[in-house]
C-alpha cells in the first residue's frame, strides 16, 4: 500500500511522529484500507470549539469533553494529544464530540500544573486542528522530599493557610525530631521539642489547639506546644489506649481506642463524660450530615472491622449506634483501618494498609478506589506497593496523606515516609477544632 506522507510536511517534527504512529497503529488494526483517497484535500480538518471542564483538569484522571466538528466515530481514527507526545485515552466518539482521559503528563517540579497545547488529528483529513489551550494539574504531588536526609512523617494536620505539621523520625539514623512546621510556601522547621515518641494522629482541637494520640497508645491526649515539648493535655481512666480523636461543632473532644469506652472531652473544663463501647477503634471521624452530627468510628469487633456511627445528642450523649459500612466485604486479609475523613458531600474516605490505600464510600454506599492507576508506591519507583500511614484534609480539595515506600537510600533498601497532596475534586468537610 502506498502511504502519502506529503501532507503533513507543514507539521512540527514532532507532531509528525505523533502521526506516524498513529497511522502504524491504524495499520496494525486493520483500519487503513482505502487510507490514501480519506487523506486527501477535500476532507476538512478537525475543528475543536470547547473543552469541558473548562481551563484545567486533572493530569492522568480527569474525563474530558471536546465538542467540535470533523472528527471520526470510529474511536480509532482520532488521535488526541496534549502537549508533545502526550496521547489521551479516547473512551467515546463522534463527529462533534470526543470523550478522552486526560493522559499523565510531567510537571515541573515547581509547579502545580502545566499550559499544554490540545490538537486532534483524524484520519482523512491532511491537517490535525489547531491549537487549544488548557492546563492539566498534578493530581499527585509529593511534598518536602530531602533526598540526601530524608524524614519519616506520621500524624499529620493542616491549618487553614495549608500548612502542615507532622511528627517526623530522621531515616539515618533513625531518631525521633519532634513535630515539624511544613509551610505553604517555604522549607520545614522544628516546631517543638520532641519527648518520647511520635504522635500517630494529630488534628486541631478547640480554637485551633493541636492535640495529639501518640504511638505508642498511652492512656492520654497531648497538646503540642511551639518551641517546648507535647504536654499533657487530659488523662484518661480505664488504662484506655488512645488511638485517634475529634472535635465536634460544640467543641468536645472525642477520642476512642482500646480499653471498651468511648470518651468525650469538654472544652474548656475538660470534664469527662464515659460511654461503654465494644471493640478496638482504629479512627475517629465527626460528620455533621444535615442537622444531625455524627461520630463515626472504624471498629474491630472478633476479627471483623466495620465502620459505625452514633447521633451525637444536644445534652452531649450518644445515640444507639448502627452500622454505617461492613468493611470485611471489601477488604482482604490483614487490611485494617489507618484513618477516616469525609468530604463536604458526604463521601466516606478510608485510609488503610492494603494495596488500594484510599477507598471511598458515598451515602449509597458505592464504593470505589481513589485513583487506582496514580495512588500506588510504583509511581514513585517502589519497590512494593506499600501503606498509608495518615491523612488529612486541606482547607480546599487537597488531601494530605503520608505514604510508606520502599526505595533505594545510600546503597540499601529503606522505607520512606513521605507527605503526598492528593488533589480530590471535592472539597473537605470542616474539622471542627479548625474551621469553627
Amino acid at each position: 500500500m502506498k502511504k502519502n506522507y506529503s501532507a503533513f510536511k507543514s507539521i512540527s517534527f514532532v507532531w509528525f511522529v505523533g502521526i506516524s504512529l498513529f497511522i502504524a497503529t491504524a495499520c496494525e488494526n486493520d483500519i487503513t484500507d482505502g487510507l490514501d483517497s480519506r487523506i486527501t484535500k477535500s476532507n476538512d480538518p478537525p475543528l475543536i470549539e470547547s473543552v469541558s471542564p473548562e481551563g484545567k483538569a486533572l493530569s492522568g484522571v480527569s474525563e474530558i469533553t471536546i465538542v467540535g466538528s470533523n472528527f471520526s466515530s470510529v474511536i480509532e481514527e482520532n488521535l488526541v494529544t496534549f502537549g508533545n507526545g502526550n496521547v489521551a485515552k479516547i473512551l467515546e466518539a463522534s463527529p462533534t464530540r470526543l470523550l478522552i482521559k486526560a493522559p499523565l503528563v510531567s510537571i515541573p517540579a515547581d509547579s502545580d500544573g502545566i499550559r499544554v497545547d490540545i490538537r486532534v488529528a483524524v484520519v482523512g483529513s491532511e491537517l490535525p486542528s489547531t491549537m487549544f489551550k488548557y492546563e492539566l494539574l498534578e493530581t499527585l504531588k509529593e511534598l518536602y522530599v530531602d533526598q540526601l536526609a530524608p524524614n519519616q512523617y506520621y500524624g499529620l494536620c493542616v491549618d487553614k493557610n495549608k500548612n502542615i505539621y507532622s511528627s517526623a523520625y530522621s531515616l539515618k539514623p533513625r531518631v525521633y525530631k519532634g513535630e515539624y512546621l511544613l509551610p505553604f510556601k517555604g522549607e520545614p522547621v522544628l516546631y517543638n521539642k520532641k519527648d518520647f515518641t511520635h504522635f500517630s494522629s494529630l488534628k486541631f482541637g478547640p480554637d485551633g489547639i493541636i492535640l495529639g494520640a501518640r504511638a505508642d497508645k498511652v492512656q492520654a491526649l497531648f497538646q503540642i506546644v511551639p518551641n517546648a515539648k507535647p504536654e499533657v493535655y487530659v488523662i484518661l481512666p480505664n488504662n484506655t489506649q488512645v488511638i485517634d480523636f475529634d472535635v465536634d461543632d460544640q467543641k468536645n473532644i472525642w477520642v476512642g481506642g482500646v480499653g471498651g469506652k468511648i470518651f468525650s472531652i469538654s472544652y474548656p473544663s475538660k470534664q469527662i463524660k464515659e460511654f461503654v463501647f465494644t471493640g478496638s477503634v482504629n479512627a475517629v471521624r465527626v460528620y455533621k450530615d444535615g442537622s444531625q452530627t455524627y461520630l463515626f468510628t472504624s471498629v474491630v469487633r472478633s476479627g471483623v472491622e466495620k465502620i459505625y456511627r452514633s447521633a451525637i445528642n444536644v445534652d452531649g450523649s450518644l445515640g444507639t449506634e448502627e452500622v454505617y459500612f461492613d468493611l470485611s466485604t471489601i477488604y482482604n486479609s490483614g487490611v485494617a483501618t489507618r484513618a477516616i475523613t469525609f468530604s463536604e458531600d458526604g463521601v466516606l474516605f478510608v485510609g488503610n494498609n492494603g494495596i488500594i490505600p484510599v477507598i471511598t464510600i458515598d451515602k449509597n454506599k458505592s464504593v470505589k478506589n481513589l485513583y487506582p492507576e496514580l495512588l500506588k508506591a510504583d509511581l514513585f519507583n517502589s519497590q512494593k506497593l506499600d501503606e498509608l500511614i495518615s491523612f488529612s484534609w486541606g482547607p480546599d480539595d487537597d488531601l494530605y496523606i503520608v505514604r510508606k515506600r520502599e526505595q533505594e537510600f545510600k546503597q540499601s533498601q529503606e522505607s520512606f515516609q513521605n507527605i503526598v497532596r492528593v488533589l480530590t475534586q471535592r472539597r473537605g468537610a470542616p474539622y471542627y477544632g479548625r474551621d469553627l
